[in-house]
């Protein structure tokens, strides 16, 4: 009996170390949840819900209540840890220095999107140093859906946050989380890691509301470097113009040269009175409203012009490639992998 009260004892006393161990925040993750003013996974998940609820006046309503369901969060955890847990988390923020993608992945426990360049995974990833693109799960054909939030060059320690393809829970509607995580990073955090600050194109999420206005990229003009624009087809630039901010794309070749053969017919770039090329339509339709076309400009202003024209190029290379297809379907990528609608080997994206 003394024996088995002292067992007691001793489980008592162990117990809320135990616990505590549980719920310890990485360090590298504390940053992400302090913008948010969380401390933990629940506090995260209403932040951002509450923060969605109140920008959202015209859309919250209507929002499917599957798209306000919180997915869970895996603060930190090892490869083990994530593959054993993989039923209990839908995303997770993790360090380099724990995991390893290509086990993860090679589990099944990252989403996975089929090669096409403009998805939202390679995108975001063709701007990532080289020492973190080597960090990336390897394959000849997809992509998988692992973003890198932020990266030390000194220690080569980066933070990710990663879909789970495991998880019960409709899983694609993850991304407009992951997203929003890295769009809450200044500008200076994204450049560190991606070289540019991107705008979103939210109306893809029915989140339009987050999508930057024209006053909104004029106020915020140091924090922007490339961005998505819904106008109207016959005018919609002219306060950004007018504030010097409209990059012209005329002062480099390629798109002076570039030649469209888009099937509908749309033009390669806006200009504007004086004959600059202020503005390059981007294919984009579904998401446009009666009269409007989807274009993105670059910041005249910008630090990161170089970089931004980089991107514009393999953003714009990516869509005249789409737009070329004369299927939908690649049937040896049909053959080999099982699927290959609007798909590309990683090899022969050579833009």
């Amino acid at each position: 009996m003394a024996a088995v009260c002292l067992l007691s004892c001793l489980l008592f006393h162990m117990a809320p170390p135990a616990r505590a161990a549980q719920q310890e925040i990485p360090g590298f993750c504390r940053p992400i949840l302090e913008y948010w003013g969380a401390t933990t996974e629940k506090e995260l998940q209403q932040a951002i819900l509450t923060y969605w609820e109140e920008n959202q006046p015209q859309e919250w309503n209507h929002l499917h209540k599957g798209a306000k369901v919180p997915p869970s969060f895996q603060l930190g955890g090892s490869t083990k840890d994530l593959i054993a847990n993989q039923k209990t988390w839908d995303i997770a923020i993790v360090s380099s220095k724990d995991v390893d993608l290509q086990k993860l992945a090679d589990a099944g426990c990252i989403i996975r999107q089929e090669g096409h360049p403009l998805d939202a995974f390679a995108l975001h990833q063709w701007l990532l140093p080289k020492a973190v693109q080597s960090m990336l799960p390897e394959h000849p054909l997809y992509y998988y859906a692992a973003y890198c939030y932020a990266y030390d060059f000194a220690t080569n320690e980066a933070v990710f946050i990663i879909c789970n393809d495991k998880a019960p829970s409709n899983h694609f509607r993850y991304k407009p989380w992951a997203l929003t995580l890295l769009q809450s990073r200044s500008a200076d955090q994204t450049r560190a890691v991606e070289g540019i600050r991107r705008t979103f194109d939210w109306a893809a999420f029915e989140m339009p509301e987050f999508s930057f206005t024209e006053e909104e990229l004029i106020e915020h003009a140091r924090d922007w470097d490339w961005a998505i624009l819904h106008i109207h087809k016959e005018h919609g630039l002219e306060k950004l113009d007018a504030a010097g901010l409209l990059y012209d794309f005329s002062q480099d070749e390629f798109w002076t040269n570039r030649k469209s053969e888009w099937k509908r017919g749309d033009p390669t770039a806006v200009f504007s009175e004086d004959g600059r090329m202020i503005a390059i339509p981007n294919g984009e339709s579904l998401y446009n409203g009666p009269d409007e076309r989807c274009v993105f400009v670059i910041n005249a202003k910008s630090p990161a012009i170089p970089q931004a024209l980089a991107y514009a190029k393999h953003y714009i290379q990516s869509y005249d490639w789409a737009n070329a297809l004369e299927s939908s379907c690649n049937p040896e990528l049909e053959k080999k992998y099982g699927e290959g609608s609007l798909a590309i080997l990683k090899e022969d994206v050579n833009w």
